[in-house]
């Protein structure tokens, strides 16, 4: 069985999630907490395989219960319960080990599914939450292109070739292929189709 700990401070939000996860014959509930500081409290006591948290409760939060669990190196996982589709929200718990980020809209069964991938040492998010998050990084990425290789990669995103981008922008193909080289190390991308891709789900181009 998979030992769980929940922890939010809606009661009635609590009490019901509790009585299904009790009925799953998969998981055991082995305690649970209405804060962050008796969350961090019990996970302690009872080193449960997962800790179902919310991101705001008194005391600590949910993410900084989970940088607790990972600056200790207990091997208790943690899946993010919330209210929350912030990406940045998404990416601190990211960054703190947080390997489950699941919006309370979501069905049990996308929740169970989260909490057997976790266990497992797999991953899950939301995919409205995903998608936010990528979106919100490559927008970030985008900010760090000098004003030259977003004029490139709007010409790229329209369709323009090296010769019809060169006339546009006023300097020589060669230079054209040389941002085009520079904006895919940059950007982690290997083909001027996922250039184009690139420009569209930031803005760039509609």
């Amino acid at each position: 069985m998979i030992k769980i700990l929940l922890a939010d401070d809606h009661v009635i939000f609590k009490e019901g999630l509790a009585e299904l996860l009790k009925s799953d014959t998969a998981f055991d509930l082995v305690a649970d907490a209405n804060n962050g500081d008796d969350a961090w409290r019990l996970i302690q006591l009872h080193l449960p395989d997962i800790a179902i948290l919310d991101i705001s409760m008194p005391g600590l939060n949910g993410i900084a219960v989970a940088s607790q669990l990972k600056k200790t190196g207990l091997r208790t996982r943690v899946v993010i319960l919330t209210s929350h589709d912030d990406p940045t929200l998404a990416l601190q718990a990211k960054e703190v080990g947080v390997m489950g980020y699941i919006l309370k809209e979501n069905s049990f069964d996308e929740l169970c599914h989260a909490i057997r991938a976790v266990h497992g040492g797999g991953k899950w998010m939301s995919a409205q939450v995903a998608q936010k998050l990528e979106e919100f990084l490559h927008f970030n990425q985008r900010k760090t292109l000098s004003r030259r290789e977003n004029e490139v990669l709007t010409q790229i995103a329209m369709g323009h070739t090296n010769k019809e981008t060169a006339l546009i922008l006023k300097i020589t193909p060669r230079t054209v292929d040389t941002h085009k080289t520079r904006l895919k190390e940059k950007l982690g991308l290997r083909t001027i189709g996922e250039l184009a891709q690139f420009a569209v789900k930031t803005g760039l181009v509609k």
